[in-house]
């Protein structure tokens, strides 16, 4: 994991597969340890949000995954940007309809967000998934994607004094981090910020 010469999270793979998530773990980061060099303006066009500037992906394939923590990090840092993204985001990101957790955070109803982030713990126990990578079902077992974005939820909520459960034992959305971050160069420094924020 590394900063580009914006100043945004992107991983070390070849471009322009550094830039798929680059909005999530620029958000989330920040939602962790506070403002970073990250400009979450770099990330709003006039025709939507992206996933990163200079990423293939454009508007339309934003996703809820990306909107979530951004809108979270926008609330916390970017109030200039907040109205227009709650504006844009609460129906639909990019082409997809918005998530329930992109609403709740939308609409700033942040006890239905917890609601929402509780179902997800929930799920977790689930044994099968949906991928929307591969657009079937597969094993919840090998999945450590989602726990990324249900930490990040919990810990904004907590860290903004409003009601917050984790219904998911912290060494096991611990467990899930490392397992996410095990294949990325240079993420220990970023898992150790997950690792802090869950003690």
């Amino acid at each position: 994991m590394r900063f580009d010469q914006l100043g945004l999270l992107i991983t070390n793979e070849q471009a322009p597969g550094c830039y798929g998530d680059s909005c999530a773990e620029s958000s989330r980061l920040q939602v962790l340890i506070g403002p970073t060099v990250t400009d979450s303006a770099h990330f709003r066009t006039a025709a939507g949000y992206l996933r990163h500037p200079l990423s293939p992906w454009r508007e339309d394939d934003f996703s809820g995954d990306q909107a979530l923590p951004f809108l979270l990090a926008c609330e916390l840092y970017k109030p200039e940007i907040l109205s227009e993204a709650r504006t844009r985001l609460h129906w639909n990101t990019g082409s997809h309809i918005s998530s329930l957790g992109v609403m709740a955070a939308s609409w700033q109803a942040w006890r239905l967000l917890n609601l929402i982030n509780c179902l997800q713990g929930l799920l977790f126990k689930v044994p099968f998934r949906w991928s929307d990578e591969h657009h079937s079902f597969e094993r919840s077992q090998s999945s450590s994607a989602d726990y990324l974005n249900y930490f990040i939820v919990y810990y904004f909520l907590k860290r903004t004094g409003r009601w917050a459960t984790l219904n998911v034992p912290t060494q096991e959305v611990v467990a899930k981090v490392r397992s996410y971050y095990r294949n990325q160069v240079n993420s220990d420094w970023l898992v150790a910020h997950y690792e802090k924020a869950a003690s």
